[in-house]
């Protein structure tokens, strides 16, 4: 978890998905804490789907398959 906390620190510096969701939380209202424990679990569901699926993380994987 504290691996994970970290992460999400320097990802919402340098990982522009996760960089976004934390902005666009904190623009919301919400505190520093909650967005950032949403950018671990925004981390964490990236890096799972990566694992899963064997292939290289594609920053515009979403922006490909949308609908």
């Amino acid at each position: 978890r504290q691996m994970l906390f970290m992460g999400a620190l320097v990802a919402t510096m340098h990982n522009p998905l996760v960089k976004e969701q934390y902005l666009r939380l904190l623009e919301n209202g919400k505190s520093k804490m909650v967005a950032l424990i949403a950018a671990a679990n925004k981390l964490l569901r990236q890096a799972f789907g990566v694992i899963k699926s064997g292939k290289v993380f594609d920053m515009n994987y979403v922006k490909a398959h949308e609908i």
